[in-house]
């Protein structure tokens, strides 16, 4: 039976593993629309991926993962802040891809 993750779970992953921060900047990046990847910034109010507030620094977070490196200090504290504000977006993700077992995608 696949692994049902409450927010809570949700939480605890990000306040505790730098690997989730990633994970889930990279799942919020993957809901932004092409266009919104483009420009760093959210121009479509569909309440998936980052918001306009967001949209710019966890663009070049993702980048930034996205080329094989990954995020410390400052960095990795910011993010954690901002995947924080997602929790609803990533339980639902983490949630649809439990079969797999791998929370926030691959």
């Amino acid at each position: 039976m696949p692994q049902i993750y409450t927010r809570a779970e949700i939480v605890n992953l990000v306040t505790s593993r730098d690997d989730a921060v990633e994970r889930g900047i990279l799942a919020l990046y993957r809901l932004q629309t092409q266009p919104e990847r483009t420009i760093q910034q959210a121009i479509t109010v569909n309440g998936e991926g980052f918001s306009a507030s967001d949209a710019k620094q966890g663009t070049l977070y993702a980048r930034w993962i996205l080329n094989g490196n990954h995020l410390a200090g400052d960095s990795v504290a910011h993010a954690r802040k901002i995947v924080l504000r997602y929790v609803g977006q990533l339980t639902r993700i983490a949630n649809a891809r439990s079969i797999q077992k791998l929370p926030f995608g691959g």
